[in-house]
């Protein structure tokens, strides 16, 4: 009976998203605390930790369960998250749906439920886990921040790593299309486009009037600067080749058909001074360091040598399966696994 149970508390569960999109709203819009500036982490709480937001019957939700619950977002997106009345709204809705089931979970006894109780271990487990690499991973911050002579290391990577520390290099061209959707001849039509634009055609003119760009009509096959490797990788090669102002690629095949580019302009590529990307550096060392002894710490967890494992025990978690039913299986997709209803 409680195993059954337990599955209609897991379709109720995964009903919470719909809960939250109806009924009336828990919070006025208006009326409440002005909005704060928000801290990168966690934005800061309205109210002290044990504040009553809203109760019913059965359960109360606290400032903490809100603030709890928003530790679950990502950073990012916890910024600007307490700005928008609905969205506030809806995730109290939700965490009062998780509160009251959970309620009815332990005075129904699902609680003790074995399968249940070693879920909820395996999820202690797993939060526990995460809070420790958490701190770990700001104490090693802490140590990377405490070391000396930063600034001398990171001119010493910014000198020794000149290409990582460019700018982006960015090129203008004109283009134009001929596809072999609408063109049998296509590679043959951009053979001859480029021969009249090397003889002094008028490369614009001329794309608007072959080009089967859409917007060719309008900007004559024109860029705007961009970065030279946005674009598929044969076309990137081609631009690459080009050289000077003015050189001309030989007709490019790609999926659409063949292109024709023209260099208009090259810029970007210098090494960026040390004073714009100083700050740039340490941050990616402080990362570097903090991945590294994470690394670490997880290499000795998984080294350590009073692990024993009982072999024979681990060998019978290994499904075998009959290399002639997965044959069979692939032979004919459709047929019913072993052992199916018929």
């Amino acid at each position: 009976m409680i195993r059954s149970t337990v599955c209609a508390m897991v379709a109720a569960v995964a009903l919470t998203a719909q809960f939250t999109s109806v009924g009336a709203q828990v919070l006025p819009a208006k009326g409440g605390p002005a909005p704060t500036t928000p801290a990168p982490d966690m934005p800061p709480s309205a109210n002290p930790p044990s504040t009553e937001l809203l109760h019913s019957s059965t359960v109360r939700l606290l400032q903490s369960d809100y603030d709890t619950q928003l530790l679950r977002l990502p950073p990012d997106a916890r910024l600007g998250f307490g700005a928008d009345i609905d969205r506030i709204n809806a995730l109290l809705r939700t965490i009062l749906a998780d509160k009251t089931l959970a309620d009815e979970a332990r005075k129904t006894g699902i609680a003790s439920d074995p399968i249940v109780a070693a879920r909820i271990a395996a999820e202690t487990d797993r939060m526990l886990a995460l809070a420790v690499m958490e701190r770990n991973d700001a104490n090693w911050g802490k140590e990377f921040d405490a070391r000396p002579n930063m600034t001398e290391a990171a001119r010493e990577r910014w000198l020794a790593q000149p290409d990582r520390y460019k700018r982006p290099e960015e090129v203008k061209l004109t283009h134009i299309l001929y596809t072999t959707a609408k063109h049998e001849n296509a590679q043959a039509l951009a053979q001859a486009a480029r021969a009249k634009i090397v003889a002094g055609a008028d490369m614009v003119a001329l794309a608007k009037a072959e080009s089967d760009e859409p917007t060719a009509t309008d900007d004559g096959g024109q860029t705007d600067w961009s970065p030279g490797n946005k674009f598929e990788a044969r076309l990137a090669r081609a631009i690459a080749a080009l050289k000077k102002v003015g050189d001309v690629s030989m007709p490019i095949k790609t999926q659409n058909g063949y292109y024709v580019m023209r260099l208009d302009g090259r810029r970007g590529g210098e090494t960026r001074p040390f004073d714009q990307v100083k700050d740039e550096i340490i941050r990616d060392m402080r990362k570097n360091y903090v991945d590294e002894q994470r690394a670490k710490r997880m290499a000795a967890i998984r080294n350590d040598p009073s692990i024993v494992v009982n072999q024979p025990a681990v060998d019978k978690l290994l499904v075998r399966i009959d290399p002639e039913l997965i044959k069979k299986s692939q032979e004919n997709p459709r047929a019913s696994p072993p052992g199916a209803a018929k």
